[in-house]
């Protein structure tokens, strides 16, 4: 009996230390890597917001991003910047011509690569954009910038002559525009507001309802009337392109 006893101990002990040996060790849960470090950079990127053309000057430093951005058919440019984090998730506000946000680009940055969605500040019209990294340059597709502060001065075209003055900083111009022929002649003076674009400034009788609008050009000013002929006749009129004298 003790025999048995004894026999049957030792089979125990052989199967017990056989499933020790095959057991596994317990595997160590390894973290994820982390992401690839987004390094600094100043880029091109051309693409679409929904089906309109436009390329884009990005700056990153650090989390911060900076830059411009320009429609192609136009050559309207906008100011951007905005944050980007270690994910390459980015938030980029659009300014207009007087510091006020008129877009916001929510998206993703990846391996030269932007997508999003493109929408207004209150977040109504959202619109997809699609942009990568290119060789183009965004100033080929800039509208000239036109100094402003150089407007005032003497024009004229033929028998007409063009007299500019005002404060342009403040948002206005004031002109003097005279007309002389043998069958015709006339003036006007007024104050002529800037558009929020800064290429043209719209004057507008409140006598007779005259709309005059003066188009800045990097080689003069284009001007065009409607219903002025209360100041110069129906014979002539003020429309011209008129140059610096």
């Amino acid at each position: 009996m003790k025999t048995t006893a004894y026999t049957l101990f030792i089979f125990l002990g052989i199967i017990i230390l056989g499933a020790c040996s095959n057991s596994e060790p317990p595997k160590t849960e390894l973290p994820p890597p982390p992401p690839p470090v987004i390094q600094d950079f100043t880029q091109s990127f051309d693409g679409t917001i929904s089906s309109y053309p436009i390329i884009m000057t990005l700056s990153k430093k650090g989390k911060t991003l900076t830059g411009t951005y320009t429609y192609k058919r136009k050559g309207l440019t906008f100011k951007i910047n905005g944050e980007i984090d270690s994910l390459g998730n980015l938030n980029i506000n659009e300014f207009g011509d007087k510091g006020v946000i008129t877009g916001v680009f929510k998206g993703q940055y990846s391996e030269n690569r932007i997508v999003g969605n493109w929408q207004r500040p209150d977040g109504s019209g959202i619109l997809p954009f699609s942009m990568v990294q290119s060789a183009l340059n965004e100033a080929d597709f800039m509208k000239p910038q036109l100094d402003l502060t150089k407007l005032a001065g003497n024009y004229s075209t033929g028998t007409k002559s063009l007299s500019i003055r005002g404060n342009v900083s403040d948002g206005f111009i004031r002109f003097e525009l005279t007309v002389g022929t043998e069958m015709c002649m006339g003036d006007i003076t007024g104050i002529a507001n800037i558009t929020q674009s800064g290429e043209s400034a719209i004057f507008q009788s409140n006598e007779d309802g005259c709309i005059i609008t003066f188009s800045f050009k990097p080689d003069g000013i284009v001007v065009e009337e409607m219903s002025c002929d209360y100041w110069h006749g129906y014979s002539c009129n003020f429309n011209g392109k008129y140059r610096k004298r």
